[in-house]
């Protein structure tokens, strides 16, 4: 099934964002996250960490506690939600040079939060892979929600 992607959403605080070529693209403020579809933002969204990124947020309590009240946000609000990690778990759980945090207990508390919000883990690999996986998701829950729709 084939469905023509809307206009790209790309939170304004994305400091390197995603080039999606081929797709129109709007830089907004998101109320969550930093990716996701003109007029569909309660139904898909990503929340895109570097491993730099996430082992900050993850590894320290104050980024951490209001990384978690982000999360509460669009637990009930939005259907489909997605932290895509552009690194793999190999290069996660091996831990990051810049940070002292464990990476298997970051991976573990990575897993923790999947579950207690409700939101899909994904590993993108490097940038264009992450990029492309990002497209992916995008384009699945449009039709994932028009195949619900037609039953």
């Amino acid at each position: 099934m084939s469905t023509k992607l809307p206009t790209i959403l790309i939170d304004t605080r994305e400091q390197n964002p995603f080039v999606f070529r081929g797709y129109p693209v709007i830089r907004k403020g998101l109320k969550y996250g930093d990716y996701s579809l003109k007029g569909h933002t309660g139904l898909v969204v990503i929340e895109r960490k570097s491993l730099a990124d996430l082992f900050q947020t993850v590894s320290r309590k104050d980024n951490f506690a209001r990384f978690c009240n982000e999360l509460d946000g669009i637990k009930n609000t939005v259907k489909y939600k997605f932290i895509l990690v552009e690194a793999n778990p190999t290069g996660l759980m091996c831990g990051y040079k810049y940070s002292m945090a464990n990476g298997s207990l970051l991976m573990d508390k990575l897993m923790s939060i999947g579950m207690k919000y409700d939101i899909t883990i994904v590993f993108g690999g490097d940038r264009c892979g992450a990029e492309r996986l990002a497209l992916s998701i995008l384009k699945a829950a449009l039709v994932a929600e028009a195949s619900a729709n037609s039953k």
